[in-house]
């Protein structure tokens, strides 16, 4: 298992094993497919690995059980068939936390996107609060959200916060090559359309992220020759609003980096140097701020007809 960059995670984790100063608890946080469950197994695995150098080795049998899911002092809470945690069952999760480890020194309690628990977050938290303020010294709780927002105050400080982001563009180019034998521009475009998430990408070209990519190049090809027609139908491609959405990010990527590409700071893909070139700055720069407004105004849940119609008389004026 590679937990790839995230050196403020690996330095924080190793700095508190080395010094003796172990967190109780934990806040992952950060977009979905990122590699929150990784960290939540980067962090068990440098805990209670057999070498105790603040860097899971990867090798003994300790890391190997938690790589594996087998491990008997890693624990994870799995939701019922609606999605949703439940009171009840988090109390009996919860409670194992006062008996003592089986193998190592400390045992974790894993609860997964938290947030996505939408009818009992707040309740969940209020649960888990008591633990927090009092925790059982073997005993570590590790959360995983896709943001802060729906977190109470009251877990935020008293946990540690550890936000998973998005990979650079040269480690994602790496991964392409060895993983799915992109190289050139093909590898370029896919690396940027996926915004450093490799969860995004895939070689099956019937994949989500493939027809995502599809549409929202389709659609700055448009933009770029000012093809209204094609405009539109690229648009018709969008059946709904996790769709949309997904499509005004990729597009608001690209025009970003389009105008990086404006001034130097980012000129590796000829389709942004053209795009940039034939646009400038100035239309560029209005461009992205419609995208960005689109963006809000999607998440709102607007009628997805109203939304991609104002998106496209916004794009086409």
């Amino acid at each position: 298992m590679q937990f790839l960059e995230n050196n403020h995670i690996k330095e924080i984790v190793s700095s508190m094993i080395t010094n003796n100063k172990k967190a109780s608890s934990f806040l992952i946080h950060g977009s979905a497919g990122l590699g929150k469950r990784t960290a939540t197994k980067y962090i068990a695995s440098a805990y209670l690995c057999e070498s105790q150098t603040g860097t899971p080795c990867g090798k003994c049998n300790t890391c190997r059980k938690v790589y594996e899911d087998i491990h008997p002092d890693v624990k994870t809470l799995v939701p019922n068939a609606n999605g949703n945690y439940t009171a009840d069952s988090l109390r009996d999760f919860v409670s194992d936390a006062y008996i003592k480890p089986n193998e190592g020194d400390r045992k974790f309690y894993i609860i997964p996107n938290l947030d996505l628990s939408v009818q009992t977050c707040e309740t969940l938290q209020n649960i888990l609060l008591k633990i927090f303020e009092e925790p059982p010294q073997t005993a570590v709780f590790i959360l995983t959200t896709t943001g802060l927002d729906n977190m109470l105050p009251t877990i935020i400080s008293r946990a540690t916060c550890l936000e998973v982001l998005p990979l650079s563009l040269e480690t994602t180019l790496e991964y392409l090559k060895e993983k799915h034998n992109f190289t050139g521009e093909e590898a370029m475009k896919t690396a940027i359309f996926s915004g450093g998430n490799l969860s995004h990408i895939s070689a099956d070209p019937e994949s989500e992220f493939a027809v995502i990519q599809k549409i929202a190049n389709n659609l700055l090809n448009s933009i770029y020759s000012n093809n209204e027609y094609n405009l539109l139908k690229s648009l018709m491609e969008i059946n709904n609003q996790a769709k949309f959405k997904m499509v005004l990010a990729q597009l608001e990527y690209m025009v970003e980096i389009s105008i990086k590409s404006y001034f130097g700071i980012e000129n590796r893909l000829k389709a942004t140097q053209a795009f940039s070139e034939q646009l400038g700055l100035n239309k560029l720069l209005l461009l992205n701020k419609k995208l960005k407004k689109h963006r809000r105004l999607a998440d709102s849940n607007r009628q997805l007809g109203l939304a991609l119609c104002d998106l496209a008389a916004d794009i086409i004026e």
